[in-house]
């Protein structure tokens, strides 16, 4: 059924929806206590009843796409299922809800959206042959145009004549097997006889005009892949004809099915096959970017208004940064400029974008307000959104083909986060480079926690000698943590940072000399070198870039404080230390 009128939708959602928060529900205790697996055997039966609602109101991608998250249930096996297989399932059956819900706002049933996710399914419970094909469905309730010259047999003349153009099918397909190119033409002949007589034949009737149309495929120059895929046709039609011949009436709407997927898949080299596409509407059952080729784009109009998404993402980072800073409101502000993006989305078209926007519009709901101080709740998932959201806004013209199954896979792992469960790794199916992008951020948070702690380490001892001078030989302690934290920013690549490190440790080696005078400014300059450190890297453990201002007014107003030989404290060597 190519699309669901969304009142006959409506019958079964509620139901729909509750099974599958059932489903996600027990999967999210299966995470928080991975030795009890009995939490999931409530799962395989709620699915089960997702299916036959789906198959009621004639989702039939919908409906295999849901058999086959029930059938990775059963791919766990007895023993004690993987933290990673769960995963898969629980990003499938997120990917289902989401596509129950587009339906019912009125997109097009296009299963296929959902086939990367499915591929994972499959591969999971150990099957290598997934295809394309398991989630194409076509509407072969269509009856197809009637032959020109239709002919009329009696029941006495069919069963010789399948057997004699069976006959014909066959020597012209042991010939063209042979690349003797009559061999096509003879085929064609036999299956246009059948279409002659296709109304004494079961239904689907339309197989034989479609059928027509895959040899006028094979007689226009097919690609490799598409003629090694039909000669597995060839033999399935082959062997429905004998079965016609012997009497069968058997419905054949899987071979019809295969031929349309076929037709789907070939050139519009002639008349037959462009009425076919267009008959069934095949090309719509394919997903397809959500906006034409860069050519159709009004680029006067469209570049502005990327440039103002790009300036909505910059504030939505900068009111989440806030938030995670624990600032009064900012919360609120953050739920308001979500939805203002996904307004401005809509009016861009761009289904991802949405998509996305939906679901960080869903945990918005969710933040605790404060910010929760304690751990890092949700700061490297949010921040990989933004950078997915901007590989969106970058890509915007020449989508990627994985795109839809990217925000299938953050999505999931965004209303993880809500729930407060684990944020490390990323899960798996993220493409590469955005995986690396997340690493280095969370290397960044982990590595800015570790070297922030050892500053405070220093800030202390600096601060407990500045009110006691008596305590100088503590000083000579902190090298250290000094080369720790020089260590870490090297680690890093913050090379600024380090040359502030490097200052500071050598004023702190000089006050530890046991001839020189306490000084009350030198103190001073190291906590301020000590404390541009910390705003520097207190972005960092926030998802987002260290911010290079402080370092500037740290290093401008150092370069004005002469040292007593008349040099700036800058020509001091740097120390870098290992």
């Amino acid at each position: 059924m190519a699309n669901v009128p969304i009142t006959l939708l409506s019958w079964i959602k509620a139901e729909v929806d509750h099974a599958l928060k059932v489903v996600r529900d027990s999967i999210e205790k299966f995470s928080a206590a991975p030795d009890d697996a009995a939490v999931l055997r409530v799962c395989p039966n709620q699915l089960h009843q997702v299916s036959g609602a789906l198959r009621i109101v004639g989702l039939s991608g919908a409906t295999r796409f849901c058999e086959a998250i029930e059938g990775g249930f059963s791919g766990l096996g007895t023993g004690k299922p993987s933290k990673a297989a769960v995963g898969v399932i629980d990003r499938a059956v997120l990917a289902l809800k989401e596509f129950i819900d587009d339906l019912s706002r009125g997109r097009a049933n296009v299963p296929l959206r959902l086939y990367p996710i499915y591929h994972e399914l499959t591969t999971l419970q150990g099957k290598s042959d997934a295809s394309e094909k398991d989630l194409f469905f076509p509407d072969l309730t269509l009856q197809a145009p009637s032959h020109t010259s239709p002919r009329v047999l009696t029941k006495q003349e069919l069963a010789p004549f399948l057997q004699s153009q069976r006959a014909r099918f066959q020597r012209g397909g042991l010939a063209w097997l042979r690349n003797q190119p009559a061999g096509l033409h003879d085929m064609r002949q036999a299956l246009d006889a059948l279409h002659q007589i296709s109304p004494h034949l079961p239904e689907p009737r339309a197989l034989w005009w479609v059928a027509v149309g895959l040899i006028d495929g094979l007689l226009n120059g097919p690609e490799p892949d598409w003629l090694a895929n039909t000669k597995v046709l060839y033999r399935k039609i082959d062997t429905h004809m004998r079965d016609l011949a012997s009497g069968s009436m058997d419905n054949s709407e899987a071979l019809l099915r295969e031929l349309l997927f076929a037709m789907a898949k070939c050139k519009p080299a002639t008349s037959r096959i462009r009425d076919i596409k267009e008959f069934y509407q095949l090309d719509s059952l394919f997903p397809e970017p959500d906006l034409p080729g860069l050519m159709e784009f009004d680029m006067d109009w469209l570049e502005p208004a990327l440039n103002d998404v790009r300036s909505r993402l910059e504030a939505l980072k900068d009111t989440w940064l806030r938030y995670i800073s624990s600032e009064p409101k900012s919360v609120q502000r953050f739920r308001e400029l979500v939805t203002s993006f996904k307004a401005k989305a809509v009016e861009l078209g761009n289904q991802q974008l949405i998509k996305l926007l939906d679901v960080i519009s869903m945990v918005a709901t969710r933040l605790p307000d404060p910010y929760p101080q304690q751990g890092q709740f949700m700061v490297i998932e949010m921040a990989s959104a933004f950078l997915l959201i901007s590989n969106v806004v970058d890509d915007f013209t020449n989508p990627p083909a994985d795109l839809e199954g990217q925000i299938v896979i953050m999505g999931g792992w965004l209303l993880d986060a809500a729930k407060s469960k684990s944020t490390v790794p990323p899960p798996a199916g993220l493409r590469a480079e955005l995986t690396q992008q997340i690493g280095v951020l969370q290397l960044r948070a982990q590595v800015a926690k570790e070297i922030l702690t050892n500053l405070q380490h220093v800030e202390q001892v600096v601060d407990a000698f500045a009110r006691d001078p008596a305590k100088r030989d503590t000083l000579s302690g902190l090298q250290p943590y000094l080369r720790q934290i020089q260590g870490a920013l090297a680690v890093l690549g913050f090379k600024a940072a380090m040359e502030v490190t490097g200052v500071c440790t050598l004023m702190i080696a000089d006050c530890a000399k046991p001839e020189r005078p306490a000084s009350s400014e030198d103190v001073d300059w190291i906590a301020e070198g000590l404390s541009t450190l910390g705003f520097y890297l207190d972005p960092c453990l926030r998802g987002r870039e260290p911010t290079d201002e402080p370092l500037k007014v740290f290093f401008g107003r150092i370069e004005k404080r002469k040292a007593p030989a008349g040099e700036t404290v800058k020509d001091v060597p740097t120390i870098v230390m290992v």
